[in-house]
């Protein structure tokens, strides 16, 4: 039998959309939301966990949520956010007990339109530099998570060659 893994993307409430009723709406139904797709056959699920009123991550709200998916399930947990600012992202690392498995590290930039129900539809941009991808790899080795490196095109290939030419990416890759 061949095998087979299942990734589940959960969306997360601040995404919530009439449009999209499978999307969260609050913590609980994410929570609930990873555990019913664990009992599907899902092996990993993946979050976007909560912000503040800027958009910033909110470190501890992500930990809580990993542990009550965690009291649920055995589920593996992926934080996404990959654009998000590493300074932002690196307290995800640090959490005890909600620390991920996966970890979400994007090789390209990242540019998109987002809508706000306040502020309207803004425009979106992160930069990430061989710099900051090459601290991203040390550090998950240091907090022993495993990162999920997103490859949205051909400079992304690039990226992560270099990457690994530096050492920085376990194998098999």
């Amino acid at each position: 039998m061949e095998k087979l893994i299942i990734f589940a993307a959960l969306g997360y409430p601040g995404s919530a959309n009439p449009a999209l009723p499978a999307i969260p709406a609050t913590w609980e139904e994410l929570v609930e939301s990873a555990a019913a797709a664990r009992a599907a056959g899902a092996s990993i699920v993946h979050f976007h966990g909560p912000h503040d009123e800027q958009g910033r991550i909110i470190p501890d709200g992500w930990g809580r949520v990993t542990e009550e998916i965690r009291k649920r399930c055995d589920v593996l947990i992926d934080f996404g956010q990959a654009g998000a600012p590493w300074e932002e992202r690196k307290p995800l690392l640090q959490l005890d007990t909600g620390k991920p498995d996966f970890f979400a590290v994007s090789l390209t930039n990242h540019d998109y339109r987002r809508r706000h129900p306040d502020r309207g539809d803004y425009d979106v941009y992160y930069s990430h530099t061989r710099q900051e991808l090459e601290e991203y790899a040390r550090s998950c080795v240091e907090y022993g998570v495993k990162p999920h490196w997103e490859i949205w095109h051909a400079g992304g290939l690039w990226n992560f060659e270099y990457l690994a030419k530096q050492g920085l990416v376990a194998k098999p890759h």
